[in-house]
């Protein structure tokens, strides 16, 4: 098959899986895994690092894996993706939920500088929302508030209309 059906079928999957589907998002995944992983996109990343970007996002095997794939998707993802942003954030949540919370920060503060770059303002403000959960977990109320009116903010003064719309 063409190299570019798996990573088309990919983000298929991920959009079901965004909509609440979960049997048409696991449908669309087998499939995707199903076809060979190997191919270049235009973009310069790898079918293995988009595969591998699916993995990490359904967390189907748990943190360490999700971990684990993150870090493939990362080395296959091309370095002008603006998915390396969400695979940071990845990271950073898997080790939230391992209780790893300096890991963690460090992960959604990379995450963060991506985003923003990238200008991709959801994951901006989801990683925001993030680090205002580390700053409440560890009882630092200024940086707690701090972080949820940016993340406020980029949601209200952000181009969100765009990305319904287009």
């Amino acid at each position: 098959p063409d190299p570019h059906t798996p990573a088309m079928i990919v983000h298929g999957a991920l959009i079901f899986a965004l909509l609440g589907h979960p049997g048409d998002t696991e449908r669309w995944a087998a499939v995707a895994e199903s076809l060979p992983p190997t191919g270049t996109l235009p973009d310069g990343s790898t079918v293995e690092g988009t595969l591998a970007y699916l993995r990490a996002n359904l967390a189907r095997r748990g943190p360490a894996m999700m971990r684990a794939d993150a870090a493939a998707a990362l080395r296959g993802l091309s370095p002008t993706s603006p998915y390396r942003a969400t695979m940071h954030h990845t990271e950073g949540l898997s080790n939230l939920l391992e209780g790893d919370l300096d890991r963690a920060d460090a992960s959604f503060s990379h995450a963060y500088d991506l985003a923003a770059s990238f200008e991709t303002w959801p994951v901006t403000a989801l990683v925001l929302a993030e680090q205002f959960l580390l700053a409440a977990d560890r009882a630092d109320w200024t940086a707690a508030e701090s972080l949820i009116k940016r993340s406020i903010e980029t949601v209200a003064g952000g181009p969100f209309d765009d990305y319904w719309t287009s």
